[in-house]
């Protein structure tokens, strides 16, 4: 299932995803570039292999046991083997997925984001575009083992959005992720949830721990890093979310993050 030569394979349509098994290949790290033509969805589904997820661009979102990852270009979703996940690509998004061999990289045993250096988002696409095609002793294994090393510095963070098991609250949080400028009352998302204000309050409290308007405020905070950190304006965020104006928007943010969002930005780009 190799060969020497590792040319460049064509992006596959992303529903491939579901009939692309890494398993066979013998190199410790194999990856393929999926892109979609309309607006995709995989059912649950799990790896043996551990996974790296990345998006080349478009909206992309990761939904795991423990939540809802909104994934940008400058972090990768790492998900563990034996996860059970599955990913929500908007229509004209390209993804880059690696998967590792068992024990090949020493990460987390539970789903987490990557920050991506330049250097680790090159070995990823470089990698990716393989499609997993490459021989041993060659300077592919040379890349994928620099990736791998790479990894075992790269800065962690476990923000992601609580999901609940309810599908009706499910809807709700896939309506925030896709049109996250269309703010709405309790009363409105009750409505789009066919249940009653007060149905909803309970059932977001007893699923994720949180008030609906904390959990509401977690998804508008894990879109913002996202964006900040692959370097879209403050402006175009603050429109983004729904928010009149710039000093709206970081009055937000500085609440949960306890700094401004220009002053966030500057030390997490001093940090990578």
């Amino acid at each position: 299932m190799t060969t020497e030569s590792g040319q460049y394979t064509p992006a596959k349509p992303y529903h491939r995803l579901m009939t692309f098994s890494p398993d066979p290949y013998q190199a410790r790290a194999v990856g393929m570039i999926m892109e979609v033509p309309g607006s995709d969805q995989v059912p649950m589904h799990q790896h043996i292999r551990g996974q790296l997820l990345t998006t080349l661009w478009g909206p992309v979102s990761c939904e795991t046991a423990d939540g809802l990852w909104p994934i940008s270009p400058n972090n990768a979703l790492w998900i563990p083997g034996g996860q059970m996940h599955r990913s929500t690509v908007s229509s004209g998004a390209q993804i880059a997925t690696i998967y590792f061999a068992d024990k090949a990289v020493q990460l987390p045993s539970a789903a987490c984001f990557l920050t991506l250096t330049p250097l680790v988002r090159e070995l990823v696409l470089h990698l990716a575009r393989l499609g997993g095609d490459y021989a041993a002793e060659t300077r592919h294994t040379l890349v994928a083992d620099l990736l791998i090393a790479e990894l075992g510095d790269t800065e962690i963070d476990h923000l992601y959005i609580a999901m609940p098991s309810d599908p009706r609250l499910k809807r709700i949080a896939y309506t925030m992720i896709e049109a996250p400028e269309k703010r709405k009352t309790i009363s409105e998302w009750g409505e789009i949830a066919l249940m009653s204000e007060r149905s909803l309050r309970r059932q977001i409290e007893r699923e994720t721990g949180m008030t609906f308007g904390k959990w509401c405020q977690q998804f508008q905070l894990a879109i913002a890093l996202r964006e900040l950190q692959s370097g879209v304006p403050i402006k175009t965020i603050a429109d983004k979310l729904g928010y009149e104006s710039i000093a709206a928007f970081s009055t937000m943010f500085k609440k949960y993050m306890g700094q401004p969002p220009g002053k966030y930005l500057n030390r997490w780009n001093s940090s990578v």
